[in-house]
């Protein structure tokens, strides 16, 4: 009960665009379920995230590497229709900062060398 708590107030922290919040919970979750020998790993990190945004399955299609301009969008949330929750796009990246992301999300649609939550 504890992770659906937390993955519920995940999803409501990058709602209310709460940063702090959402990479404390996503690293929490990370070190609760990854090993050290996979910790820096793209698709560890992806499965980590799966896990964080479990409770989202109410609210979203979540899709995973999605087609998306010159490459794939890591993990896609799609709202139902009968939900007012907004779509998110997540990138995942390692050893990329915030400002390397934002470049190059302006040269590439969706692909690169992205790291955040659209």
């Amino acid at each position: 009960m504890k992770a659906i708590r937390a993955s519920d107030e995940l999803i409501q922290d990058i709602i209310d665009g709460n940063a702090e919040k959402v990479a404390k919970g996503v690293e929490i979750c990370h070190e609760d379920n990854t090993s050290i020998l996979q910790y820096n790993n793209e698709n560890s990190l992806s499965c980590v995230i799966s896990l964080a945004f479990y409770s989202a399955r109410k609210y979203y299609k979540i899709i995973r590497e999605l087609p998306a301009g010159k490459g794939f969008a890591d993990i896609i949330l799609l709202p139902y229709q009968n939900t007012d929750k907004p779509a998110m796009i997540i990138e995942l990246k390692h050893d990329k900062s915030a400002d390397t992301c934002n470049q190059t999300d302006k040269r590439k649609a969706l692909h690169g060398s992205a790291c955040r939550i659209y």
